[in-house]
């Protein structure tokens, strides 16, 4: 991605000393080959704003949504259907007789999109809501759960009734504070399901055998799921974004900051999303290749924090090539889980320090 809104001193076609100089001084024979402006000075670079719509690739996310708050959710939802044959899995108790009556398979692998590389999709709270239209039976239930990801699986599962009375049931860690008719049916494991970064939720429904035939078998596919994911991420989240600002270098500019001494770029970063960052800067050519610049990781608790990234004496060379920033953000889940919200960002107020003066 590429950040917007940044204006860096840095990007400037030139570089103008002016002063006020008497007419009667002829300068034109000066030999500025050594000169050297200062010993130690700073400027501002400017403000750059990451928002967290470049954080989250909504664009390839087709299931993501925004509530009446703004909150980010991802939505999967449609029917059931009646499988060709009935089937037992892995947790079906030794004795137990149960018959398999309706299934789906959920597609969830653009979740994959959401982030840059790896990541851990821990959310608070993950739920499944069905919904059965049933009239006149009552049916003992299980839902079995299995998301499939790209290198591990998980499973598990709820047991339940739906009756007359109760016929639909919200699955999930928390008990919803309005439940829409809908009977609350406790599984602390439902976030696990999403941790993988599954490619895809397999729902099997589950019915006790001597009651699967009390419904026409039409009935079951006309059930319906509801796979509802609030984007509120817990402390084992971990992510990452890559945020680029090209041209943040001009060469003619680089050469007169980085010619000798050292320089820092610091500043204070503001953030409103939930997350907790570490934020590392690389410095590219004009190519986009990464130089041989080592400037640790800064990181930043809370909602408010300092950066330092100090390019040291042996560093400087090599700046006469840099062109382009790339900032990463390592995205880390809080304790105090909050809802990532269209329109939340990250500002960074930024400024340049140069010790050893401006060569000229």
């Amino acid at each position: 991605m590429c950040m917007k809104n940044y204006l860096l001193l840095f990007a400037m076609s030139s570089f103008a000393l002016t002063s006020c100089v008497d007419g009667d001084y002829d300068l034109g024979n000066v030999n500025t080959d050594d000169a050297t402006l200062g010993t130690s000075w700073s400027a501002p670079l400017g403000v750059g704003n990451v928002t967290s719509e470049d954080v989250i690739d909504v664009e390839n996310v087709t299931a993501i949504k925004t509530d009446a708050n703004g909150a980010y959710y991802a939505i999967y939802e449609g029917l059931l259907e009646e499988p060709a044959k009935t089937r037992s899995v892995d947790l079906l108790k030794a004795g137990e007789d149960k018959k398999l009556v309706a299934l789906v398979d959920v597609s969830t692998e653009e979740l994959h999109n959401l982030f840059d590389g790896d990541f851990v999709l821990a959310l608070e709270n993950p739920h499944i809501k069905i919904k059965s239209g049933i009239t006149d039976a009552v049916l003992n239930c299980r839902l079995v759960m299995t998301s499939y990801g790209m290198n591990k699986n998980f499973t598990t599962y709820s047991d339940f009734p739906l009756t007359l009375s109760e016929p639909n049931v919200w699955i999930g860690p928390i008990i919803p504070e309005q439940q829409e008719n809908y009977k609350f049916v406790e599984n602390k494991e439902t976030p696990m399901l999403l941790q993988v970064v599954p490619n895809n939720i397999h729902l099997d429904l589950y019915v006790d055998n001597d009651q699967a035939g009390t419904v026409p078998s039409e009935t079951y596919a006309q059930m319906s799921y509801c796979v509802e994911l609030p984007f509120v991420p817990t402390k084992e989240f971990k992510a990452t974004s890559t945020e680029l600002i090209e041209n943040a270098f001009d060469e003619n500019f680089v050469d007169y900051i980085f010619s000798d001494g050292s320089a820092e770029i610091y500043g204070q970063i503001k953030n409103e999303m939930p997350f907790d960052l570490n934020v590392k800067m690389q410095i590219l050519d004009e190519n986009k290749n990464l130089l041989d610049i080592d400037l640790p990781a800064q990181e930043v608790k809370g909602n408010e924090g300092n950066v330092v990234f100090k390019i040291t004496k042996d560093d400087m060379p090599k700046m006469e090539n840099a062109r382009h920033i790339n900032l990463q953000f390592d995205l880390i889940g809080r304790d105090n889980n909050e809802a990532l919200k269209k329109g939340q960002k990250v500002e960074m107020i930024l400024k340049l320090k140069k010790e050893g003066g401006i060569s000229i």
